[in-house]
């Protein structure tokens, strides 16, 4: 898809940012069918984080609250476990939501922006065995 949107541009695809939105938000709130680890679908996660890269901010208010709220409950539920596998799954969805964050600029919540700044000050302090 990445492809597509480069060779088109963005502009004829904006139905699928609303969409990426609308699974992401499905995936936050009940997702059930799919835990890899206790995270939720999080390859799809990734997925859909990075294609909402490839789009400037949403211009609706509601669309753009949403998205902080995803991206509010993957800072809060991003944990260092002892499981390698879980701590692999929910840190490539936390980062790929950070990017988002930073693509965003200044569409990003500042209390989010905080939360993630402070996040990722703990992990760089994080020393591995």
């Amino acid at each position: 898809i990445s492809l597509t949107i480069q060779l088109f541009g963005n502009e004829n695809f904006f139905e699928v940012q609303t969409q990426a939105i609308e699974v992401l938000s499905r995936i936050g709130e009940n997702a059930q069918d799919y835990l890899y680890y206790l995270t939720p679908c999080p390859w799809l996660q990734v997925k859909l984080y990075r294609i909402l890269q490839m789009f400037p901010p949403p211009s609706n208010p509601q669309l753009r609250a949403k998205i902080n709220e995803m991206m509010e409950n993957v800072l809060g539920r991003t944990q260092v476990t002892d499981n390698v596998n879980k701590n692999n799954a929910d840190h490539a969805v936390l980062f790929e939501a950070i990017n988002l964050a930073i693509h965003y600029k200044d569409q990003t919540n500042q209390r989010l922006k905080k939360g993630m700044i402070e996040l990722l000050g703990k992990y760089i302090q994080v020393r591995e065995p």
